[in-house]
């Protein structure tokens, strides 16, 4: 074999590789995330927010991440990792997630939720529901933006 058919065949496995990846994430995230409605729909504790509301959650988005869904705190003021959009921890993550339904539970939950707090959708649906939820502590899940920055979000 020629180095351009080996150059050639390795970039072939590779990209192989990526969609397989891609494939059994997609998987993954679809066995966790209800299916059948979008998101909106989905779940309890529906919400439908005001502009101003929107308008907060870019905020703290901004203020959390500055909008980089790849931000990574990987040792928060409580000592434990903080990741992607609006930052959250796993757990908390999790919590809200299983709480309003978003997602279903799961036996392996470490490597699923890597994949459902990538996406941006579910993340930005999960804090749309917290401001219609009284239950939710605002200055405990995000304290540095809520206390800070972008204050508590808008009742209206």
């Amino acid at each position: 074999m020629t180095t351009k058919q080996i150059s050639f065949l390795a970039v072939i496995l590779l990209l192989m590789s990526v969609f397989l990846a891609k494939l059994i994430s997609d998987k993954i995230f679809e066995y966790r995330i209800t299916p059948e409605k979008k998101l909106s729909q989905s779940g309890t504790h529906q919400y439908t927010t005001t502009h101003q509301q929107e308008v907060w959650i870019s905020a703290l988005e901004f203020c959390e991440s500055r909008g980089l869904g790849e931000a990574e705190n990987p040792k928060d003021k409580d000592g434990t990792a903080s990741l992607w959009w609006f930052q959250f921890k796993p757990d908390t993550f999790e919590r809200y997630g299983l709480r309003y339904e978003l997602i279903k539970p799961a036996t392996s939950t470490e490597s699923l939720l890597a994949v459902e707090m990538k996406s941006y959708e579910l993340t930005r649906e999960i804090v749309r529901r917290m401001i219609g939820d009284p239950m939710v502590k605002w200055d405990r899940e995000f304290p540095d933006c809520i206390l800070r920055k972008v204050g508590f979000p808008p009742k209206k």
